[in-house]
């Protein structure tokens, strides 16, 4: 976590090893960002976030890692489950959507908290 004033380009900087303060407004946004985007952009919304996030904040690349992985799995049980059902289960797409945006909502609380099951990814000694 960056201090007010601090220089990102320092030599050696880190933040995943920096100490883990209260996230920011903004990184909570971000975090709330990487999960409903999902909803649009399936895993790609959540890897644009990581991408641009994951050298700056910790808090944003936890929950944008956990966004995109279940992504990743959500939509390829959606196509199997379409598949199954010969294109019935289209008409469940909207529940996907539903743990992202539960996801998205206590990421925007400042949670850390993870999807079950997967929460261990992209955990670090930061992130409690």
């Amino acid at each position: 976590r960056l201090q007010s004033g601090s220089d990102p380009e320092r030599r050696g900087y880190n933040p995943w090893e920096a100490p883990m303060t209260d996230p920011t407004d903004e990184e909570k946004m971000f975090a709330m960002i990487a999960h409903v985007s999902g909803c649009a952009f399936s895993a790609l919304g959540p890897l644009v976030i990581w991408l641009m996030k994951k050298d700056s904040s910790a808090f944003v690349a936890y929950h944008a890692i956990q966004a995109a992985i279940f992504h990743v799995i959500a939509i390829t049980l959606f196509m199997v489950f379409s598949t199954i059902t010969c294109g019935f289960g289209t008409l469940l797409l909207p529940v996907f959507w539903l743990p992202a945006l539960y996801w998205g909502w206590k990421a925007y609380q400042g949670s850390s908290e993870g999807y079950p099951g997967i929460a261990q990814f992209g955990r670090t000694d930061q992130i409690p």
